[in-house]
């Protein structure tokens, strides 16, 4: 029974890193795409400020990519604590926040945790 539960974890959190790989080579193409869009007017640009406005679909989808990435990430590394935690049979922090601030508390005790 443990064993399945450990088998379900590890499938979401792979169902998750696909997730993320996916919304990565999106931001990559639209960065691409992004870069290549702006060239078109490049020769265009004369006497500019320090400042120039541009604007694309491809800008868009890599502003749009970022959040759900993010979320995903973040959703991942509460995930990895819940894996660690059920693999070496100890209680951990909820979160990947909780956990970083736990070994901090420890280190400014004294406490070595290496």
């Amino acid at each position: 029974m443990k064993q399945n539960g450990m088998a379900d974890d590890v499938s979401f959190m792979l169902s998750r890193a696909t997730s993320a790989v996916v919304s990565i080579l999106r931001v990559d193409q639209a960065q691409v795409n992004c870069v290549r869009e702006f060239e078109l007017f490049d020769d265009q640009l004369e006497d500019v400020e320090n400042r120039i406005v541009f604007n694309s679909r491809s800008m868009v989808e890599v502003q749009n990519e970022i959040s759900p990435l993010l979320s995903t990430l973040r959703i991942m590394q509460d995930s990895l604590i819940k894996l660690i935690s059920k693999s070496i049979n100890a209680s951990l922090p909820s979160s990947f926040n909780d956990t970083i601030k736990k070994i901090n508390r420890l280190n400014s005790r004294g406490y070595n945790t290496n």
